[in-house]
């Protein structure tokens, strides 16, 4: 398995946990409680997300002798935004509200860049046989 493969889906595996954790205190009595909404992102974006990635780039047709998954930076990228951004938007979800726009904002943009890196390095492998 790539390493980068390896990465991801290790990370989506922690986030698996932290989402589970989360949700244990959802209804959990008198646990403090992250809004739901960041409960949902870190399921859907931090575990979905990154398992759909990882498994990606291990199982996706080769795309050349030379270099079967293609050139690993844009996946690294893409890895490396789409956590920063869930983490931003966890912290988001903290601090004070006249900030928390912004900083929601800054994290969707980050993912969606992430997105974009991830799409940049699976499409060539995209491909008729």
């Amino acid at each position: 398995m790539p390493t980068v493969t390896r990465w991801v889906l290790r990370t989506a595996l922690i986030w698996a946990a932290v989402a589970t954790a989360t949700g244990v205190m959802l209804v959990w009595p008198g646990a403090p409680a992250f809004p739901y909404p960041t409960y949902l992102h870190l399921f859907t974006v931090g575990w979905l997300s990154n398992l759909i990635f990882g498994v990606a780039h291990w199982m996706f047709p080769r795309a050349s002798a030379a270099q079967p998954r293609g050139d690993a930076r844009m996946a690294w990228a893409g890895w490396g935004l789409l956590n920063a951004g869930l983490l931003l938007r966890v912290a988001g979800e903290w601090i004070r509200p006249a900030q928390m726009d912004r900083c929601l904002l800054i994290s969707a943009a980050i993912q969606f860049l992430a997105v974009v890196c991830w799409v940049l390095h699976l499409w060539p492998r995209v491909k008729e046989r």
